[in-house]
């Protein structure tokens, strides 16, 4: 696993839980944002094998640590070790990196599209109605969290509009050079016509033109044939795991 994709991804939820007044921990290869149940960031981030399984779950079982662990699928136990101590496998996806010497521009002019950085409180409301259903069925971000994406310069929400009705969405998170792509989605109604795509390259874009060294995302199986055609080299699976019973 290339180690910037976990390092940022940890930076991120350890940056977004200090809007909650979550607890903020880490040790030994391991960050941790313990929030309120069913809030975004809940989670570990483990930067390293799971070698030490019994100790991890004992403390999520005593609420020290949140209820799931999102770590490099290499790094994940035998799935019976993992029945055993009542951890699931929830969700996977495929880190990439992409670097300014391999970006392709693929996105085509969209006749009464638009892309409008997220600045103010209302701005905000439009881009969460868009991520919220797709992407956080069952997560809430607190309106603190969405205040403090407006004002930290390590953010950037871009929401895209067709006609002036909000159709896609996405997000920039930048720390140390590297730039993070995190919630890009498109209204289902609207998928197919290139919106997401014309988000996508422009938060590249930005992101370049700011001195990032290099770009990290977290691709569903279906989104990697279009992040290969921008220039991303895929890195290794993400995965992420769940105590049974913990929420």
């Amino acid at each position: 696993m290339h180690d910037t994709i976990i390092d940022n991804l940890a930076q991120l939820h350890s940056d977004a839980g200090k809007y909650d007044s979550a607890t903020i921990s880490g040790e030994n290869g391991i960050s941790w944002v313990s929030n309120a149940p069913q809030h975004w960031p809940n989670a570990i981030v483990l930067k390293r094998e799971l070698t030490d399984i019994e100790k991890m779950v004992s403390n999520i079982d005593a609420n020290i640590y949140p209820p799931t662990i999102l770590l490099a699928t290499d790094n994940i136990p035998d799935i019976n070790t993992l029945k055993n101590y009542e951890l699931r496998e929830i969700m996977r996806w495929e880190g990439m990196y992409l670097t300014p010497e391999n970006y392709c521009k693929i996105a085509k002019p969209i006749k009464n599209y638009t892309l409008k950085k997220v600045s103010s409180n209302e701005e905000v409301k439009d881009w969460y109605s868009t991520i919220k259903p797709i992407l956080l069925p069952t997560k809430t971000m607190s309106e603190a969290l969405l205040e403090g994406f407006c004002n930290n310069p390590k953010f950037c929400l871009l929401t895209g509009y067709y006609n002036g009705n909000v159709v896609a969405a996405g997000m920039a998170y930048s720390n140390n050079s590297i730039t993070g792509l995190y919630f890009i989605a498109t209204n289902p109604e609207y998928r197919g016509k290139g919106f997401a795509t014309k988000l996508v390259q422009t938060l590249i874009g930005n992101s370049f033109r700011n001195n990032s060294k290099e770009i990290i995302l977290h691709s569903t199986t279906a989104g990697k044939a279009l992040y290969s055609k921008f220039g991303f080299t895929q890195a290794g699976g993400i995965s992420t795991l769940w105590k049974l019973g913990k929420f």
